[in-house]
């Protein structure tokens, strides 16, 4: 288990109680065995090797929440993702878990509180995005350059844009990788990768995030991604009248 993992999960862990857990969980059939799958997280400081029917309707529940929460469900939420991160790293397959471009979508969203960077979050966040980049490249998964488009957007949000820079350079290709991978077919071959994935129900999340990508080292290769996802917003809202 990489370090930074580690560390997630601890900072997430140590930031909810049993009360929140049983306060924003959903009141349904699966209630009473969801609190008890969390609490037995949080009581004994460790996250079982693998995953559970309940674990992921409550990873996956908090994650199709929106980014305008409270401070106590971002706590909530964390804690799931930190779960889900390192459920992953124990070698979960995605799909049971959290598919990868939408756990990495959860993880940015709690980054910022009311539009103020929790600093202490987004480090952990950054330190944990590559190492789980890395993980679910070697698996094959094809979401994983979701995670290099993830740290360099992280990348930025620390004013770090020498290494977002870099990023943007590993990001092209990997796309390019995955896209040329023969033993991968998609439909649609249109899109900088947000068409290499059948998980897009939070593509308008990503494109509001590259929205936000500057580029004050006049780098070229953050420059196309910069155009290349305003291209792709500037169609989407002339198709069907939505602005992302």
């Amino acid at each position: 288990m990489h370090s930074s993992v580690t560390s997630l999960f601890d900072y997430a862990r140590l930031r909810v109680s049993i009360r929140d857990i049983q306060k924003y969980l959903p009141q349904g059939p699966g209630y009473k065995s969801e609190v008890q799958a969390l609490s037995e997280i949080l009581q004994n400081k460790e996250v079982p090797r693998e995953t559970s029917f309940d674990l992921a309707e409550v990873i996956n529940f908090a994650g199709w929440q929106g980014a305008v929460v409270s401070s106590g469900f971002r706590d909530f939420r964390r804690f799931t993702s930190a779960i889900a991160i390192v459920l992953i790293h124990y070698g979960n397959i995605l799909e049971g878990v959290r598919p990868a471009n939408y756990l990495a979508r959860d993880l940015i969203i709690d980054v910022e509180e009311s539009m103020i960077v929790d600093r202490q979050w987004l480090q952990l966040v950054r330190d944990v995005f590559l190492p789980t980049r890395d993980l679910l490249a070697a698996s094959d998964d094809a979401d994983y350059p979701f995670f290099t488009l993830g740290e360099m957007i992280l990348a930025q949000l620390a004013n770090d844009y020498e290494s977002a820079a870099s990023l943007a350079t590993q990001l092209i290709e990997e796309e390019s990788r995955v896209r040329n991978d023969k033993g991968l077919i998609f439909a649609f071959k249109r899109s900088f990768l947000l068409d290499l994935t059948f998980f897009d129900q939070f593509h308008q999340d990503w494109i509001k995030f590259a929205s936000r990508l500057k580029n004050p080292l006049k780098d070229e290769n953050t420059q196309l991604i910069i155009e290349t996802f305003a291209d792709y917003a500037a169609r989407k809202k002339e198709n069907f009248g939505r602005e992302f």
